[in-house]
């Protein structure tokens, strides 16, 4: 698809899939090292109970090789910095695997008193959008096997309901609820004011394993520091211009050097 296009389809949906990203070598390679790195949860990230059956993988970047590549990846940086700014920050990355059984995780969105980080506005034609996440797929899913879902749409809403009417209307098996179809080496990118979730994993050959890129506006930062890898950790892996990522935010009057990335 050419940028419009894309442009067009994100806007609509509140996602977009990106196909061939990743090559089989490299999806095999990025798995490996999840499952290395795998620690079993109890709760997933909305509390709910998975009692061992998920397992999440932090430190990733530290992997160095693919996981470097991906920060800035042309294909999909060209996509982000259209619809959040030129200059943009890589908040977060991290694994999750899902084990046959794990429980399907509920519609959950990035709440919008956080204005800075959680908008959705377009106007002139051109998108405004705060984080996004940018969701590597590295097996197949579908509606048979499960994995990422959403309410196409939803970043968009106009009309205001009550948690209750959500939790009953975004129900996983509700018909509002999408399982979004995509061949391993996808990228799934979608911005946080999209109601999303996942479908609880149905293969029984493979986990899921997947792995998650959060951006921002380079202005902006919505994880604390803390929550995060340590840029000591892998700073010295990083070339100057994947530096640029992880600087502090920085609003008008910020440093006058940024470098492609800008």
């Amino acid at each position: 698809m050419v940028m419009k296009d894309l442009l067009y389809t994100f806007d609509l949906r509140g996602y977009l899939v990106i196909p061939n990203v990743l090559s089989r070598r490299e999806c095999v390679v990025l798995r490996r090292a999840i499952e290395r790195r795998r620690e079993n949860l109890e709760q997933n990230l909305l509390g709910q109970k998975v009692s061992g059956k998920m397992g999440m993988a932090a430190g990733l970047l530290q992997e160095g090789g693919d996981f470097l590549r991906l920060i800035d990846h042309p294909r999909v940086v060209e996509v982000l910095q259209s619809v959040i700014s030129s200059r943009l920050r890589l908040e977060y990355v991290y694994g999750l695997i899902y084990d046959f059984g794990s429980p399907h995780l509920d519609m959950h969105v990035g709440e919008e008193r956080d204005w800075s980080s959680f908008h959705y506005v377009v106007k002139n034609d051109i998108i405004h959008a705060g984080m996004c996440v940018v969701s590597y797929v590295l097996q197949d899913q579908d509606s048979s096997t499960g994995g990422f879902a959403c309410v196409p749409g939803s970043h968009r809403e106009q009309i205001g309901l009550s948690n209750s009417d959500r939790r009953r209307l975004f129900k996983i098996d509700s018909p509002l609820v999408e399982t979004v179809e995509a061949k391993a080496g996808s990228a799934i990118l979608f911005t946080e004011r999209l109601w999303h979730g996942a479908s609880a994993w149905r293969d029984k050959q493979n986990p899921r394993i997947c792995l998650f890129y959060k951006y921002n506006d380079r202005a902006c930062r919505h994880i604390h520091p803390d929550s995060c890898d340590q840029l000591e950790d892998f700073e010295h892996l990083l070339s100057d211009e994947r530096r640029l990522f992880f600087g502090p935010p920085w609003v008008t009057g910020g440093p006058t050097v940024s470098g492609r990335n800008g």
